[in-house]
């Protein structure tokens, strides 16, 4: 998974990269024209580590596709198997139905709370490189 993005700055020890400019000048050209709406400005990533890039730097940040998939799996398939899971476990212990959504509504916080644990793995494995301005592609050697 590649996203293009600028280089804004550093806050602590994190890299502040905005991503989204070159969709948002290019919707014309999109399969999504009309259906996707993106923000004015880019949405802004705080990579952790501090880059070597500049202020106002085109970068590539990147991500390999099995990292992302797992990490889309823990943020949107995560909370809904463990809250069902939730509530048949208490269901099946004899409780009341109202207790077992409860303690569905308690597993999905805790699957959440689970994630927030685990997501500085995934952000680890994200990596920075310079856009080379002549091709458009990762620079070599950056």
């Amino acid at each position: 998974m590649e996203k293009i993005g600028v280089v804004i700055g550093t806050k602590d020890d994190t890299t502040l990269v905005q991503l989204g400019l070159a969709e948002i000048n290019n919707c014309g050209g999109c399969k999504l024209h009309g259906v996707c709406k993106p923000a004015k400005g880019g949405s802004i990533v705080e990579v952790p580590g501090k880059s070597a890039f500049p202020a106002g730097t085109q970068v590539v940040i990147s991500m390999r596709e099995s990292r992302a998939i797992f990490a889309s799996f823990f943020l949107f398939i995560f909370p809904i198997v463990s809250a069902i899971l939730g509530f048949l476990l208490f269901r099946s212990m004899g409780f009341p139905e109202g207790i077992c959504i409860i303690m569905s509504v308690v597993f999905l916080i805790a699957s959440i709370g689970i994630f927030l644990a685990v997501e500085r793995l995934f952000m680890k494995n994200i990596r920075i490189t310079r856009l080379d301005d002549k091709t458009g592609t990762p620079a070599a050697g950056c």
